[in-house]
């Protein structure tokens, strides 16, 4: 029983009202409140990983009314699209739940749906990708094979959004640095060579990125160069 001057303890995650971009009814959803937030190491493709509970997992919020999930980063629905969500999407998947503390799996679950909503609904190349990429790393916390194929998804769409010039309100430093990475990652050295020689040769961008960048790619170079004398 609480009792006349109790001291209650400020819990990790909190409620949050959200108004769904589909039905445009509000529900609740939980955040991780930022004090709770510790970064334990980050991997080379900024993949952060936590101590105790993972920001990650509520990223996305899905709506208990009529289940459209989405993101802050998500647009507006416009007429046509919302006519498409409703016939492919609301009409055939069933209430999924994830407005509580979320696991693993239920996160995967939460970005699975967004993802499909997020294709349904027009989002950009560089929305869809952010998406793969998040997917892809909880994969890697589970040490999924899973993550190889949204890691693919995720470089796919980042080349598609730089190839279509839709980079003017995003960071063209970080996006060619993401990409060279993934390029990497999957194992394709000489086009990972390609998007770092693009970055580092481009003196306009954001100095900070440059300078990760040359460093990853000195790290890579040296790497190279340990395989090819140990063959």
């Amino acid at each position: 029983m609480i009792t006349a001057g109790t001291v209650q303890p400020i819990l990790p995650l909190y409620d949050k009202e959200m108004e769904c971009l589909y039905c445009n009814k509000t529900f609740i959803t939980k955040k991780v409140r930022s004090k709770f937030i510790r970064i334990k190491k980050r991997d080379s493709d900024l993949c952060n990983h936590y101590e105790g509970i993972n920001p990650y997992y509520y990223e996305v919020f899905v709506c208990s009314h009529c289940n459209y999930a989405f993101t802050e980063r998500f647009q507006p629905i416009n007429n046509i699209c919302n006519e498409i969500i409703k016939e492919r999407y609301i009409k055939n998947t069933a209430l999924a739940n994830l407005n509580g503390e979320r696991s693993l799996e239920q996160a995967v679950k939460a970005f699975k749906l967004a993802l499909l909503c997020a294709t349904l609904a027009g989002e950009s190349s560089y929305i869809l990708a952010g998406l793969c990429l998040k997917l892809a790393w909880l994969y890697r916390y589970d040490n999924n094979n899973e993550e190889t194929r949204f890691l693919n998804n995720a470089l796919d769409n980042y080349i598609k959004t730089y190839e279509q010039g839709d980079i003017a309100t995003l960071n063209k430093a970080s996006l060619l640095y993401i990409i060279g990475e993934l390029e990497n990652s999957l194992g394709d050295y000489e086009r990972a060579r390609r998007w770092f020689s693009i970055l580092l040769s481009d003196k306009t961008l954001d100095p900070k990125i440059v300078k990760i960048a040359k460093d990853r790619w000195q790290e890579l170079r040296y790497e190279r160069t340990l395989e090819e004398d140990s063959k």
